[in-house]
């Protein structure tokens, strides 16, 4: 009995497997160009690293990126050091977006394309 539930548990995952098909759709993070805030300064830190932070969102929107997200950048850094009687700190990332339909992927050129190109390309 034991041996035709597990066929039966393969066959059913089988069938749903190929209805739905082998490409899988899923969100997707995309990420626009990197972008710098301006050196803020402040008596306090975290109150420098807010306004860093704040900066960095103005221009991540700027940079066509409609609704951008700390949380969500890549490869984002605040670094902060001492200044006088306070801190400076600047904020960099790559601004990103969560994408519910998969971009359409660039064909990649294999040697057979290149090989095949005209001279003058």
């Amino acid at each position: 009995m034991r041996t035709g539930l597990g066929l039966l548990v393969t066959v059913v995952v089988w069938i749903f497997g190929a209805a739905v098909g082998d490409r899988a759709v899923g969100a997707v993070r995309v990420c626009g160009p990197h972008v710098t805030s301006k050196v803020t300064r402040s008596e306090r830190e975290f109150v420098a690293k807010r306004a860093a932070i704040k900066d960095w969102l103005g221009k991540a929107k700027s940079e066509l990126v409609k609704h951008p997200s700390w949380r969500l950048a890549n490869l984002r850094v605040i670094k902060c050091v001492r200044w006088k009687a306070g801190f400076e700190c600047v904020a960099h990332g790559a601004p990103c977006i969560i994408k519910q339909k998969v971009p359409k992927r660039r064909k990649v050129p294999n040697k057979r394309d290149l090989q095949a190109a005209p001279e003058g390309v």
